[in-house]
């Protein structure tokens, strides 16, 4: 994990791959999407299963089917990206395939490490950011140390970090206005997350949808009290703010 501030700045690709491109990127998507599905149906089994077993279990439950809302939902969205940047040839495979590989195995997890979910974050990022042209900048700011006794440790839920980001290029005036900025930070028992980007000031921006319904239901599930989840409008820059109270597992009141 690199410490510190970095700047990503991608080029246009040549468009005579675009066909080539389209070819590989859906049978890839096509094997991940089979993957996906032949999981989330094994998932939904086992869930079945401990509701009739463990009816006491009732948050764990609620975590898990918000997950399998999550996954297609998240894969929906990077379809249509690719279909925008086909022609970016080697960029959109390699980015696709790490954010997908997270999406598809780690998210079965219930909780990851900040170290994945930080390395998911920062892919994903670089994989939305060739959407854009090379006027809008991203700044991904990670000011998470390496050595910080969290770091390693499952007290995240998986792709908690997407909803953000993902809105951010879907709504933010990225291409010719100006930046976006992610940052993350642990500091002492805290996990700290907030995506500025420029906007319309004509348009209210809103925050709704699946995917943002999902992030809520799963926060307030998952961390009862121990969250804060802020968005706001300062100067035509949209903020959004999210800050969690982690603990260990054996620490769970």
């Amino acid at each position: 994990m690199i410490e510190g501030s970095s700047t990503f700045f991608y080029a246009d690709s040549g468009a005579e791959l675009v066909v080539f491109v389209l070819f590989i990127s859906f049978i890839f998507l096509g094997y991940k999407y089979v993957k996906l599905r032949s999981i989330h149906k094994k998932n939904q089994k086992e869930l079945m299963q401990k509701v009739i077993a463990q009816t006491t279990h009732i948050n764990k439950l609620e975590i898990d089917s918000t997950k399998f809302q999550l996954n297609p939902h998240a894969f929906k969205n990077t379809l249509n990206t690719v279909k925008l940047l086909a022609e970016k040839t080697t960029e959109s495979i390699d980015h696709l395939s790490d954010v997908l590989d997270y999406m598809v195995y780690e998210s079965r997890a219930q909780f990851v490490s900040p170290a994945k979910e930080i390395q998911f974050l920062e892919n994903f990022i670089k994989f939305n950011q060739l959407r854009i042209n090379e006027y809008g900048i991203v700044r991904f700011i990670n000011n998470v140390k390496f050595d910080h006794h969290l770091i390693n440790q499952p007290v995240l839920p998986p792709l908690i970090t997407a909803y953000f980001v993902e809105n951010a290029f879907k709504h933010g005036l990225l291409e010719n206005k100006g930046d976006l900025e992610v940052t993350v930070e642990l500091r002492d028992n805290r996990f700290y997350y907030t995506v500025k980007n420029p906007i319309n000031p004509i348009k209210s921006p809103e925050m709704g949808g699946v995917g943002y319904d999902n992030m809520v239901t799963r926060l307030n599930v998952i961390f009862p009290h121990r969250h804060t989840l802020k968005n706001q409008v300062m100067d035509n820059i949209y903020v959004a703010h999210l800050e969690i109270e982690l603990r260990l597992r054996n620490e769970e009141a």
